[in-house]
């Protein structure tokens, strides 16, 4: 118990998201406004750590792990003016390079590393991912605006490669849109490219 807390004690100092200073990817449609900014490996291993100390660090692949994922994760916020929108991590998609998959709950993440982390890293590693990760299911609304990671694991090409984020979201009454955000990786970064709206987002609709 004395060991836990001492752990407890140490990962308090890297509880909270980082601040990164990379580009951001702002996505607009009708009152709704949803800002990306992809954090960098690098970022995530100096504000969590690098998994070969006594804090293990979900955000980066373990490099013991037999099954490797690539994972990606964004600092997100969202806001709206009037409407309320539902989310959903389930109907929020990542593409890279032709292979496809929805954002990670806390528990599908854990669900990785088992077998890579002891009792006691599992204990920190889910409360780190609870102060930071958005929850599956979330309602947006003007007084309430939601602000976390996206964190998608899968076993995406290892580096680089175009890539689509998309977003499938509803009203509470019943209304459905569909925002995607195009971008490449790049050694140098993450590049923006097209926008795309539908249903209600559709401006000519």
């Amino acid at each position: 118990m004395k060991a836990l807390s001492m752990l407890l004690l140490l990962a308090s100092c890297v509880s909270k998201p980082l601040v990164s200073t990379g580009p951001s990817f702002v996505l607009e449609s009708a009152d709704l406004t949803i800002r990306l900014v992809p954090l960098s490996r690098e970022e995530l291993k100096v504000h969590y750590g690098t998994n070969t100390d006594s804090i293990r660090n979900p955000f980066i692949d373990f490099p013991a792990q037999f099954l490797k994922k690539r994972i990606v994760v964004f600092q997100t916020e969202i806001s709206t003016v009037e409407s309320e929108v539902l989310f959903q991590l389930d109907k929020i998609h990542l593409e890279i390079g032709g292979t496809k998959n929805s954002a990670a709950s806390l528990e599908l993440l854990m669900n990785y590393w088992r077998g890579y982390a002891s009792q006691e890293e599992a204990v920190l590693m889910q409360s780190l991912m609870r102060k930071t990760m958005l929850d599956r299911k979330f309602n947006v609304t003007p007084d309430k605006p939601a602000k976390g990671y996206l964190v998608f694991a899968h076993s995406f090409p290892k580096e680089g490669g175009e890539a689509v984020i998309s977003f499938n979201v509803s009203t509470p009454a019943g209304d459905h849109g569909l925002l995607e955000q195009e971008m490449e990786f790049t050694e140098t970064g993450t590049e923006a490219k097209n926008t795309d709206r539908r249903g209600i987002f559709d401006e000519d609709s």
